[in-house]
């Protein structure tokens, strides 16, 4: 973002660093445009990207838990209820599991950030619907927009998911908050504070989804096959078992990642918490009104929609000896609702059941410190279930990513002056290569996004296609491979950088006949403390 918007004054949308010499469309990439121009400011006072990088996730849970406060505050009248909520969410085994590379799904905050507004302009779930203070709720609607904003250029699945969220709330208004002349009457007040709410996101966010959306027209490679919702949906019993993060009660998940390996760590984070289950048991067993009600069907619905399509149980779709499946709601929005065939990853949305599970904490421990008053005693409650919110939310140590890529061949091309370009082996979507990138600032051929187009320039130039098939080192007669260094040539592509710890031994035998092939008569620059060898194509 900084480099497209302070350096070349152009659209970040659309680049030529990557997928170069032609340039890629950066619609369908999780860019997270928000955060990067949040840092902008910091980037030019000379803070580095890593430092940046771990504030932007170190603020999500400040923001998360601040946001999540604010609105369990307003829902219970309780602020340490509401704290111990704010903990519940923020730190919660989605967001912890997400840290692992998703900056655009870790970046949750705004989604309590836009229900905290959502209900300080509509009434929350429950209340009745105010119908006076006009003024006052078209404001709080025009900040709820700025907050689904805020989502938008985030992530837009938190957008899908907060206008499931939105059309669940209005009906539940609709059908059980909807009592008299006098509430009817306020829905003409309410349906006005919604349209200030949708014409603020329509103005900010709608011109980037028209264009996202017409993008996508026509563009096969952007629908996954049905089988990959599958893969990326919970498993019944994920929910129940602690992150394979955990230091201690992480056998189980990890055993289960070995019997089913397609779905990552991240993707199976989606653990809600005995201590947050039983709290919201207790909360709607204690509390039985209509907003306990509401968030109860919340949290279950979110959760029946992260099991996807169809039911699987310990890995198993199908049951008994007829091979029968379960449908599950989700199916409903992969085939009748737009966009949510793209999406991909039903599991995500255990962020609302998350939340939810939280507001319902917070309920349970407002009743609580209700019914065992004394001095000092809710603040030891309180106390006490975060402390068991931290010990089953544990993720330590955590995994981290060292910082690698700063190598010193990249520092010399940095220091060369002019436009050329880098070709690195393996040809494949590496997130190495863009993490180099940011030491060069030299365009890439080819490149990792986050739905992967076809690439015209590889897949019209032989040698980039012999080189990218690490099966054999035949296929390609020597006319071609010359045809082939000469096409790089032209395009300006100067270096071609080998990383030798990506090939297992039989493809690096392979690749070492095909680079003695492509270069007989030039020794490449070997660095072995990094294990890649550098070779010069051009000028």
């Amino acid at each position: 973002m900084r480099k497209a918007l302070v350096d070349l004054h152009t659209d970040p949308f659309y680049t030529t660093y990557l997928y170069y010499p032609q340039g890629v469309s950066l619609l369908f990439h999780t860019l997270v445009p928000l955060e990067g121009v949040l840092t902008i400011p910091f980037q030019l006072a000379g803070v580095g990207l890593l430092p940046l990088y771990n504030g932007v996730l170190a603020v999500s849970f400040v923001l998360a838990g601040y946001a999540t406060w604010l609105l369990v505050r307003d829902l219970t009248g309780h602020a340490g209820a509401a704290f111990v909520a704010g903990i519940a969410f923020a730190f919660c085994p989605y967001h912890l599991g997400h840290l692992l590379g998703h900056m655009n799904l870790a970046s949750l905050q705004w989604i309590p950030f836009y229900l905290w507004a959502l209900f300080r302009a509509c009434g929350a779930p429950g209340a009745p619907i105010d119908g006076t203070g006009q003024r006052r709720g078209l404001l709080w609607a025009g900040a709820a927009g700025l907050f689904l904003v805020a989502n938008a250029f985030t992530e837009w699945i938190y957008v899908a998911f907060l206008g499931v969220f939105t059309g669940g709330y209005l009906l539940w208004r609709l059908l059980a908050d909807t009592r008299g002349r006098a509430a009817l009457r306020a829905w003409g007040p309410l349906l006005a504070r919604l349209a200030v709410l949708g014409a603020v996101f329509g103005a900010l966010a709608g011109p980037l989804l028209l264009r996202t959306v017409l993008a996508q027209q026509g563009q096969d490679w952007m629908k996954f096959p049905p089988r990959e919702t599958l893969v990326y949906s919970s498993d019944l019993v994920d929910s129940f078992v602690p992150s394979a993060l955990h230091p201690f009660w992480a056998g189980y998940a990890q055993a289960l990642e070995r019997q089913q390996p397609e779905r990552n760590t991240a993707e199976r984070s989606v653990f809600l918490g005995y201590t947050t289950l039983v709290l919201a048991g207790l909360g709607l067993l204690w509390r039985r009104n209509r907003a306990v009600a509401f968030w109860a069907g919340a949290a279950a619905l979110a959760w029946l929609l992260s099991l996807g399509p169809i039911l699987h149980v310990l890995g198993r779709a199908t049951f008994t000896t007829f091979n029968t499946t379960v449908p599950l709601p989700y199916l409903m929005l992969y085939n009748f609702v737009p966009g949510f065939s793209v999406m991909r990853v039903p599991a995500r949305f255990i962020v609302l059941a998350s939340l939810a599970l939280a507001v319902l904490a917070g309920y349970a421990l407002t009743a609580l410190s209700a019914r065992w008053p004394g001095r000092g005693r809710p603040l030891l409650l309180q106390g006490g279930v975060a402390l068991l919110l931290g010990l089953e939310f544990l993720a330590i140590p955590y995994p981290m990513a060292p910082p690698g890529y700063d190598i010193p061949f990249y520092h010399q091309v940095a220091a060369q002056p002019g436009s050329f370009a880098i070709l690195e082996l393996p040809l494949r979507p590496m997130a190495d290569y863009m993490a180099y990138q940011t030491v060069h600032g030299k365009p890439l051929v080819y490149g990792y996004l986050s739905r992967q187009p076809p690439d015209p320039f590889v897949d019209r130039t032989p040698l980039l296609g012999y080189l990218q098939n690490s099966a054999s080192a035949d296929g390609l007669d020597p006319a071609g491979i010359r045809a082939g260094v000469q096409t790089l040539q032209t395009a300006g592509v100067r270096y071609l950088v080998v990383h030798w710890w990506a090939f297992t031994a039989p493809q690096a035998a392979t690749m070492q006949a095909k680079l003695a092939a492509v270069f007989p008569n030039q020794t490449p620059q070997d660095d072995p403390a990094n294990r890649l060898s550098v070779y010069t194509i051009g000028p």
